[in-house]
């Protein structure tokens, strides 16, 4: 993991990887971090691990302040056909199952 995540003023990751002025899309942001969070458990010699502790931090804090009333919001609607996306931001399963396996991974470690 060498240089910068790709982190919005949101502090989660946009929907498409290199906008970082993109809207910040949770469900994004969970599903990189739930894979990283893996590799730290099962292949850690692959990752600088105090660096992708500390993006594994910051993910957590975004998504963290995007849950209301026990649901994560923000996390983008689904595609309509290869890369396009409606740019409706909201809650949604996709979201919610990512932003729940990568909290309860976190929670595992």
């Amino acid at each position: 993991m060498q240089g910068n995540p790709t982190y919005n003023e949101q502090e989660r990751i946009a929907r498409q990887l290199e906008a970082v002025e993109g809207h910040g899309d949770t469900s994004a942001t969970a599903m990189v971090f739930w894979a990283i969070g893996l590799a730290m458990k099962h292949r850690p010699q692959l990752l600088e691990e105090t660096r992708a502790r500390q993006c594994a931090d910051l993910a957590e804090q975004g998504l963290r302040s995007w849950v209301r009333d026990g649901r994560i919001y923000e996390s983008s609607g689904e595609c309509i056909d290869f890369a396009m996306y409606p740019q409706n931001f909201g809650n949604n399963a996709w979201g919610q199952g990512a932003a729940l396996a990568f909290l309860a991974l976190r929670q595992e470690n």
